[in-house]
């Protein structure tokens, strides 16, 4: 199967890329289903037809949700029997808390002051 790296992303930041397939095969397919191998991936297609040789793409998301480095596996099912496995590898980091956006600046009164 294909391998898309993510590469390093910030965890718990969704991510979403865009896979191109090419239509091998001699005959028109359609999409009958794309199953991704947990939860934290989620794919978006539209179902077809695509005639022979002609190029669509399927959109994977992934939430960021796992620590450190990960390795998912989408599988696409055709018509006509036909399927293919893509896997999505990348790593998640931490992102220190001192560098989050800040809210609205809260001014603080020190203790013991009215």
């Amino acid at each position: 199967g294909d391998n898309y790296n993510f590469g390093k992303i910030p965890f718990g930041k969704a991510v979403t890329y865009d896979v191109e397939i090419k239509n091998i095969s001699k005959d028109t397919i359609k999409i009958e289903n794309v199953q991704a191998g947990c939860g934290c991936t989620t794919p978006e297609w539209k179902p077809g037809p695509y005639a022979p040789g002609e190029t669509f793409k399927v959109k994977v998301g992934f939430n960021g949700a796992t620590k450190g480095a990960f390795s998912k596996v989408v599988t696409m099912y055709f018509s006509g029997g036909l399927s293919k496995v893509i896997t999505f590898s990348g790593e998640t980091y931490d992102v220190p808390a001192d560098a989050a956006p800040a809210g609205p600046a809260q001014k603080m009164k020190p203790a013991g002051t009215k």
